[in-house]
């Protein structure tokens, strides 16, 4: 009698291992072209940005192209400048497996936008997704250990993004000294070759303005910037507009938090802050996958808002810009609305 369930289980099996199996073969063909001709578009700005910054310096400047921290820089030079053909395979192919791993094998993660993005264009932020694994490790009841310690050491490389974690996790040690210690020691062997190269860094990072770009953002602070025409602009008059309305947005959203649901935990905080994050792109919301995974339902949900992110994308694909992904709020947005009006809420909520 159970012959005709475990058929369609079997066929389901083999359908998703092939679908796995044609995402990493493209992925392999995507890596192998790019020796051939242009590395992805935001990875080749990350081996430029490390070259200069380690080997010549004097010409290297904070800017639109390069905006991150002096340790992101330092800490890759070597890699990139030693064995770069193979660096670049490490580094496009470390957060396919991660995402497949996430999903304990469910193919259909990689539909989700924001993996497909960061893979398109070999962005950075898989370097912090370990720190919100642990960050979903410890919410659901997990043990420090010491080594722990390594993955808070990795947000300096995105603090704008890597920062709910890093704060949860913070607190989550307040009584662990040693492993504070130790997270401290290995920032400090991440960040002290940036300083030795150029002591001024971090004065000058922190002058470098930021610009808004509407096609790739993911967060409410997408409205000030396509309401009043701040994409590209850096003036510090449009800047303040768009902290202001994300910061009120976030304090109106905290209130409704607390009067729907009594008190925040780490995933309502997690919310909050990437659904008002001005600096957010769509790329960036694989930071959700840690908690999306840990409940079928929560997955095949995102993949729903994904679709529609996808049809969007389709939709814009003959825009100036090309496929606009900032639809990818969606996501984001529809868990807001489910912690805040759970559909089922006398069972588990979402």
């Amino acid at each position: 009698m159970n012959f005709v369930p475990s058929l369609i289980d079997k066929r389901l099996r083999l359908i998703n291992l092939a679908v796995a199996g044609i995402g990493l073969a493209i992925l392999l063909a995507y890596i192998l072209i790019s020796f051939q001709h242009l590395p992805p578009y935001d990875y080749q700005y990350f081996a430029q940005g490390a070259h200069l910054f380690c080997f010549d310096n004097a010409h290297f400047s904070f800017s639109e192209a390069y905006l991150y921290p002096a340790p992101f820089y330092t800490a890759f030079c070597l890699p990139d400048a030693l064995a770069p053909q193979l660096w670049r395979w490490v580094w496009m192919l470390t957060p396919f497996f991660i995402g497949i791993w996430l999903a304990k094998g469910r193919a259909a993660v990689l539909a989700y936008p924001p993996l497909f993005l960061l893979l398109l264009l070999g962005q950075s932020t898989w370097l912090v997704l370990p720190l919100f694994i642990l960050a979903t490790y410890y919410h659901r009841g997990g043990q420090a250990r010491w080594w722990h310690s390594v993955f808070l050491a990795l947000a300096i490389f995105k603090p704008h993004i890597a920062f709910p974690a890093a704060l949860y996790v913070l607190w989550c040690w307040r009584q662990r000294p040693r492993i504070l210690l130790a997270a401290a020691f290995f920032a400090i062997a991440l960040v002290l070759p940036s300083f030795i190269l150029r002591p001024t860094w971090v004065q000058e990072w922190l002058a470098t303005g930021r610009t808004f770009r509407a096609v790739s953002m993911a967060s409410v602070a997408y409205i000030p910037v396509n309401l009043f025409q701040l994409d590209g602009a850096a003036s510090q008059t449009g800047v303040m507009m768009v902290w202001g309305f994300s910061l009120f947005t976030g304090f109106l959203l905290y209130i409704l938090f607390r009067w729907r649901r009594g008190g925040l935990d780490y995933e309502d905080w997690l919310l909050l802050v990437l659904f008002v994050n001005p600096t957010l792109h769509d790329y960036d919301l694989i930071i959700l996958l840690p908690m999306l995974v840990v409940a079928p339902k929560r997955l095949l949900i995102a993949l729903v808002a994904g679709m529609l992110t996808w049809v969007y994308a389709l939709l814009t694909a003959i825009t100036p810009s090309g496929a606009l992904f900032n639809m990818s709020f969606l996501i984001t947005f529809t868990f807001v609305f489910m912690r805040l009006w759970p559909i089922s809420p006398r069972r588990n909520p979402v």
